[in-house]
């Protein structure tokens, strides 16, 4: 092979592990098929791709030429160990062209068959910040000295599979964070749902127990006194309170901890929230019959829904509110939509001492799952809430 085919192999073989590499899928699918090509532009016999581990110090096979790449995972070398592992330490290419088995940096590897190869080359596969990814070795059957158009190929290749694997390496690596994330967030709400829990069983257990003993008694008073007595109309005012605080309190512990929600699932549960707001607004649900979503998005849209109607009821002034749900493969998008007075939306995402987190809590759970959320609306015009949560 000339130095002009090199050459003209350069210009058309780079383009190409470019594009390999810059494809999404597994790493060691890409890396065979770079490996393929720097044979098919180098007209080399084998080729070994290393990565380095900078933990262990040490070098492991991860990409192959047949019939090599089923060692691929197999083989291994520390630093300095061989010509791959002074490269490793070195940071420097190395050519050999002839008598490698003078060589003192050369070590035979059964497996790879070094007896059957004369000349090698092997580089540095280094990032773009300079990080030490990888080592890149060839290997040729016949004596062959590698020209400069033959080390600026596989310099310039080597470099592009350092990227890639430091490319992947972040990758890797930001997956782990939103692992560790997706779990904090479980982790959250489900502390959250708990505290929830706890303080509906103490109202249900404590107050509400309270309040009912407190009315058998006024009720007993009430009857023991007669309707003529002096006292008769605060008894009957003192029980009628009291029956008010008790419906309070079982509303409390539904808002805390809906059962429905988990007897029956998020459409029955918003269907339930609609009930309730009944008596000052006319609510609407519109959603599928089934919606197979997680029980942490549930748990999030039950709780935006249940928020924004306990907001409209308080300061919309509206006669109207929409909830509407829709689910595809890639998300499920939830609205809520009234008819009431509208507000200055900047104002209803600031947190002012005192104040309800309001408008910022419903968007914090919301991105705490990965979601959207939106907020539109015009002083006399209503507003609009949209979520959008990836499945």
């Amino acid at each position: 092979m000339t130095a002009d085919q090199i050459s003209r192999d350069v210009l058309r073989m780079l383009p190409g592990i470019i594009e390999v590499l810059s494809r999404s899928g597994r790493r060691e699918g890409a890396l065979a098929s770079v490996v393929d090509l720097i044979l098919d532009a180098t007209g080399a016999d084998a080729c070994f791709l290393h990565r380095w581990d900078a933990d262990e110090r040490r070098l492991r096979m991860i990409a192959a030429s047949h019939p090599y790449d089923a060692l691929v995972g197999r083989i291994e070398l520390a630093e300095g160990e061989g010509v791959a592992g002074w490269v490793a330490k070195h940071r420097l290419p190395v050519v050999i062209a002839r008598d490698k088995w003078s060589d003192p940096r050369y070590k035979y590897i059964p497996e790879l068959g070094g007896d059957r190869y004369t000349s090698m080359v092997s580089l540095p596969a280094a990032s773009g910040r300079g990080r030490l990814m990888g080592v890149l070795n060839l290997h040729t059957v016949d004596e062959r000295e590698f020209s400069g158009d033959d080390l600026e190929f596989l310099t310039a290749t080597a470099a592009l599979v350092g990227a890639h694997l430091e490319a992947e390496e972040l990758i890797e690596a930001t997956l782990a964070k939103e692992a560790e994330l997706e779990a904090l967030v479980q982790s959250t709400l489900a502390a959250q749902e708990m505290e929830r829990r706890r303080v509906a069983t103490e109202i249900h257990d404590g107050v509400t127990q309270l309040v009912v003993a407190a009315l058998y008694r006024l009720r007993a008073a009430q009857a023991l006194v007669g309707t003529e007595h002096d006292a008769a109309g605060e008894l009957k005012t003192a029980i009628r309170l009291l029956e008010d605080a008790e419906q309070e309190s079982r509303r409390a512990i539904r808002r805390l901890r809906p059962p429905v929600l988990d007897d029956l699932g998020l459409v029955a549960a918003l269907r339930e929230l609609a009930q309730e707001a009944s008596e000052t607004l006319e609510v609407e649900v519109r959603a599928p019959r089934r919606l197979d979503l997680d029980a942490t998005v549930e748990l999030v849209l039950y709780r935006v829904a249940q928020e924004a109607l306990r907001n409209v009821a308080k300061h919309a002034q509206a006669d109207r509110v929409a909830i509407s749900l829709d689910v595809d493969e890639d998300e499920v998008r939830m609205a809520v939509v009234d008819d009431g007075r509208g507000f200055d939306v900047a104002e209803a995402f600031a947190v002012r001492e005192g104040a309800s987190y309001g408008m910022a809590g419903m968007r914090e759970r919301v991105e705490m799952v990965g979601g959207t959320f939106r907020v539109a609306s015009e002083p006399g015009k209503g507003a609009r809430i949209d979520v959008r949560i990836p499945r």
